[in-house]
């Protein structure tokens, strides 16, 4: 009986660290969407090479 009791506790603990690392995951990946968005909306219009298609478009190498 103490040793379904002990892997429950550990099943419990482990459930709750992998919930916390999940949410730290979704909160890295929306705050790097949000600095891909700003990226986007200034670089709105611009070609990345001189002369090629829009249809073309490739995101900049450019960091901040």
């Amino acid at each position: 009986m103490a040793d379904a009791f002990g892997l429950l506790v550990v099943w419990a603990i482990s459930l709750v660290i992998l919930i916390l690392v999940i949410a730290q995951g979704v909160r890295l990946g929306m705050r790097w969407s949000r600095k891909d968005e700003l990226r986007e909306q200034e670089a709105a219009g611009e070609q990345y090479r001189p002369g090629e298609s829009v249809f073309n478009y490739k995101p900049q190498k450019k960091f901040k």
